[in-house]
């Protein structure tokens, strides 16, 4: 076996959120995957120790982490109570063989984030002079058991922005939307 590493263009930061569903007493289990680049404002932070990581791999405070994760994991907190992250660095071919050979023994199934405009008041409404606002859907994709798929089916978190931040939520839409990526197998 040889192990190499991927061409450039194709690293990536793989961002594993574990979701945990209790229905009458049992737990059902998830895993959403996503992917990020590795970019010059999204990369590990340096090794307080040289040694650190050295057998049993990196911290998950050396992954990078920002905002759009933030409002990722902001989404499945709303839906699942019990939520675990942890950040790996996708840099060999036999990392990537791996996630190609096991994810497809896996059903996958839709959890959809939606955010919408925060409204408390018709007078904010009226005072902003519009007459529509943006909304954002970003579908993202639940690896589950075969037989759990009925428990994280067409799940769905709902979020608000403040109106007059609908700019900056655009700006950070637009981000997420070219950032975050999934495999292709």
């Amino acid at each position: 076996m040889v192990i190499t590493i991927l061409p450039q263009d194709e690293i990536r930061f793989v961002k594993t959120i574990s979701v945990v569903q209790e229905i009458g007493g049992v737990p059902h289990r998830a895993e959403m995957i996503y992917l990020r680049r590795p970019m010059p404002n999204y990369k590990m932070k340096p090794a307080s120790n040289p040694d650190e990581g050295l057998y049993f791999g990196n911290k998950e405070e050396r992954y990078p982490s920002d905002i759009i994760d933030d409002l990722i994991l902001e989404g499945v907190k709303k839906v699942y109570s019990e939520v675990h992250v942890r950040t790996s660095l996708l840099l060999f071919n036999t990392e990537l063989d791996h996630y190609k050979r096991i994810l497809p023994n896996f059903r996958q199934e839709s959890f959809s984030i939606r955010v919408f405009p925060h409204i408390e008041d018709i007078d904010e409404v009226i005072a902003s002079g519009k007459t529509s606002f943006p909304g954002f859907l970003k579908n993202l994709i639940l690896y589950c058991f075969p037989h759990e798929t009925q428990f994280f089916q067409d799940n769905c978190s709902i979020l608000e922005y403040a109106i007059d931040k609908e700019n900056e939520i655009t700006d950070l839409w637009k981000r997420l939307e070219e950032e975050v990526s999934f495999f292709n197998l």
